[in-house]
């Protein structure tokens, strides 16, 4: 049970709220406590329970210090309140950010699938057109390839080699003018 007791004044000296309205408060205690030893003294008069209260009791500046406590207890708690609201506040955004990690560490390893997959596309594709143009040259019979206005746009080695021309002369020249 005692540990238990101890366990629960560890956590709530976590508290930032308790631990600064308890440290406000205490240093607080000082105030009041130092100026009336301090004017004892410079009274030259002994220290014992009843000439403290007489003190206190006979200035009225005092009452104005005894409120010193109060008035650090009360600043120390909204610090320690604003302490407490910006420690939440900061779990809250590390969690946010934690999150919006791991949703771009996804995010980059499906763009790194994707792109994957679109290389491995491009190499197919390189590859057909290569074995298609291998194909297209090697044909003997003369190939020329047009787009919709007849301007030629694609011609074989064969095409070449009969029209004994290059291919540059070739491209893009009207079919009429070539044949």
């Amino acid at each position: 049970l005692e540990h238990d007791g101890m366990n629960m004044i560890h956590k709530g000296w976590r508290d930032p709220i308790l631990r600064y309205t308890s440290l406000g408060l205490a240093y607080g205690l000082l105030f009041p406590f130092l100026t009336t030893l301090l004017e004892i003294k410079r009274m030259q008069l002994h220290f014992n329970p009843a000439t403290f209260v007489q003190i206190q009791a006979s200035h009225s500046m005092f009452w104005l210090i005894d409120l010193t406590p109060l008035l650090l207890g009360v600043v120390s708690y909204l610090v320690g309140k604003r302490e407490k609201d910006l420690a939440q506040l900061n779990a809250h955004l590390e969690q946010t950010i934690s999150k919006r990690t791991e949703e771009l560490v996804h995010a980059v390893q499906e763009l790194k699938t994707e792109n994957e997959e679109r290389l491995k596309a491009e190499r197919i594709i390189s590859r057909a057109k290569r074995e298609w143009e291998a194909i297209f040259d090697s044909v003997a019979v003369i190939i020329l390839t047009t787009d919709l206005q007849g301007t030629i746009i694609r011609c074989n080695q064969a095409a070449i080699e009969n029209l004994q021309t290059t291919y540059q002369a070739v491209i893009r020249q009207p079919l009429k003018q070539i044949l």
